[in-house]
């Protein structure tokens, strides 16, 4: 169903939504194992291409375990960000990597989240 004009396209895809999701409910249920493999494939190339553009170490210790590293919103509110957008190295790379984030192993990210937005190993001024 190849069509040239995207309203057409929307058009025929409100006259068979219900169709089509069944369709792909029911994919999904005979696929599953398939389904979650390119999911977390998918999940792991936003996560390296976030990783290529932000760095892979922790911008305050160094740390350089990719399992422990994280993106950090560098002017906090990143749990009201996080709910709002999902999973944020989807959204980063959507955007084109845009500024105020960082990398920061879980520690110094959830240090900085407990002590005011300065990290633990980081004097308080």
């Amino acid at each position: 169903m190849p069509y040239k004009n995207p309203e057409d396209y929307k058009r025929w895809y409100e006259r068979n939504r219900e169709r089509k999701i069944a369709q792909a409910n029911l994919y999904e249920k005979v696929n599953r194992e398939k389904v979650n493999k390119t999911s977390r494939e998918r999940m792991r190339r936003f996560r390296d291409m976030c990783f290529d553009h932000y760095g892979r170490q922790c911008a305050c210790c160094g740390e350089t375990e990719l399992l422990f590293l994280t993106f950090d919103h560098i002017n906090g509110g990143g749990n009201k960000h996080n709910r709002k957008v999902g999973y944020i190295p989807r959204w980063l790379v959507w955007k084109g990597f845009p500024d105020g984030f960082q990398v920061l192993c879980m520690n110094c990210n959830l240090g900085r989240s407990i002590n005011g937005g300065v990290c633990p190993h980081q004097e308080k001024i």
